[in-house]
């Protein structure tokens, strides 16, 4: 998995970019939750970190976007989106997460970011929790970039 010119996360093709999560909006007590690797990271003598340096120093966000503006049967959909973090790709830490969000708020362009603190460890991913009603449409993308909110 390497950065390719979107600073997406690809697959092992370089023209086949992908989003750190690519997904419907969901159902009540379904969390959605796709791993992402970002590699060991080596020190200068070739031991292996347990938290690599996404960022080289440098700032990272994860950042997320509705694509499709969120719809239930109702009006009480809610979701919740949250970051986290992991040594061994199994067990995880919550670092981040939003308030409830209304089904009204999702609307196609909204947005939101979480800085990744330093020192997160090798394994993130973005956890969407829903509650109140099943979402019947919408979804969202989310990536790692250098900027928050920046536009895939």
């Amino acid at each position: 998995m390497s950065i390719d010119l979107y600073n997406c996360f690809t697959t092992d093709s370089a023209t086949a970019p992908t989003v750190f999560q690519d997904q419907a909006l969901g159902n009540v007590g379904a969390n959605s939750s796709r791993i992402l690797d970002l590699g060991a990271g080596l020190d200068a003598s070739g031991a292996v970190l347990a938290n690599p340096d996404i960022g080289m120093g440098k700032p990272v966000f994860a950042n997320i976007v509705i694509d499709v503006a969120g719809g239930s049967a109702g009006s009480s959909a809610l979701s919740t989106f949250e970051l986290h973090d992991s040594a061994d790709g199994t067990n995880f830490t919550q670092l981040e997460t939003t308030p409830a969000i209304a089904q009204a708020v999702l609307v196609a362009g909204w947005k939101y970011f979480f800085a990744v603190p330093p020192g997160a460890r090798r394994y993130l991913k973005i956890v969407n929790t829903v509650s109140g009603e099943n979402f019947t449409s919408g979804s969202y993308k989310a990536w790692l970039d250098g900027e928050p909110v920046s536009t895939f």
